[in-house]
């Protein structure tokens, strides 16, 4: 089994998944947050920083492309392959409105036609070049779509299909569709990767005990959530010491932040951000954890993390 971690905007880019690496293990390969290709096909100053294989040394990374414009996702492919990456992956999963109505991400589903035709022009184009997987949702509204949308995918050789069993329109809430999903594993000619939901040990090994011939998988929120869930599901460095070692990964990301963005108030912002999904190892810490969000200024929020210790 290998566990990919997902993407997520403004979350884990080139500072968080190098932290990470060093101090947690069972992490095969790290996505990055979309790269967004403009009309100027000019990546802004963070993305250039993300992708960056300085940024990224020792790490097996994946860009990840959003377009619904082949020549757009052949350009950067292109470019991507000559910083020496072996591997690009198309987003068409993203709900989020403002990316949708351009008929991007999930948006992209609505239109399979127009899918096919992108899909053929750029594995004509980047066959021999580099490999493509896919990040994908079931359909757009109805999981039924994606009976259509695999007759797609597999004319094509998509190096992975990377399935997150949800339509667009449940966004991250609801039920996962697992039946759809098994549709899919039986169906596909290309090897399917499970992404979803997966929140604990207890998760994962529903998921594998449901889809025993599973060889990857994708977490993005849990590993948030549980900087450690990798190890957890694999039985590695399972020690007394995951509190301590919580917190030491928690000051290194800020000490990294600091050093690179070289404004507090942007760290702060960024490690609140963060906090988001960090609570989740602190089920019982409600006061401690309100501090943390109302604080004003880096002092405020060292003494208020301290707390939490």
């Amino acid at each position: 089994m290998r566990i990919l971690f997902a993407p997520m905007e403004g979350l884990t880019g080139y500072t968080f998944r190098n932290v990470h690496h060093r101090l947690y293990d069972g992490v095969s390969e790290y996505f990055t947050p979309f790269l967004a290709i403009r009309q100027t096909r000019k990546w802004k100053t963070r993305e250039i920083k993300d992708i960056d294989p300085i940024n990224n040394q020792g790490i097996t990374v994946v860009p990840q492309l959003l377009t619904n414009n082949a020549d757009d996702f052949i350009w950067a492919a292109r470019n991507l392959a000559a910083m020496g990456y072996a591997e690009v992956n198309l987003n068409l999963g993203c709900p989020s409105a403002t990316v949708v109505t351009k008929h991007k991400g999930a948006g992209f589903l609505e239109d399979p036609d127009a899918l096919d035709i992108f899909f053929e022009k750029i594995f004509e184009e980047l066959s021999d070049e580099i490999s493509i997987s896919v990040k994908t949702r079931l359909g757009f509204s109805h999981a039924s779509e994606m009976t259509g949308l695999l007759r797609i995918f597999n004319r094509y050789p998509i190096k992975r299909l990377i399935v997150h069993p949800r339509v667009r329109e449940d966004y991250y809430t609801g039920p996962i569709d697992l039946d759809a999903f098994q549709m899919v594993l039986e169906n596909s000619v290309n090897p399917v990767v499970y992404n979803g939901e997966i929140n604990s040990v207890e998760d994962y090994q529903e998921i594998i005990r449901d889809f025993p011939h599973l060889n990857e998988i994708m977490i993005g929120r849990g590993l948030i959530c549980h900087p450690d869930l990798a190890e957890r599901i694999f039985g590695i460095n399972t020690d007394s010491e995951a509190t301590q070692r919580f917190f030491t990964f928690h000051d290194s990301l800020l000490a990294e932040y600091l050093n690179d963005m070289q404004e507090p108030d942007n760290c702060l912002q960024k490690m609140k951000d963060l906090w988001n999904f960090l609570t989740c190892d602190f089920p019982d810490r409600a006061r401690e954890l309100k501090k943390i969000k109302k604080a004003r200024s880096l002092d405020e929020y060292r003494l208020a993390v301290q707390f939490l210790q």
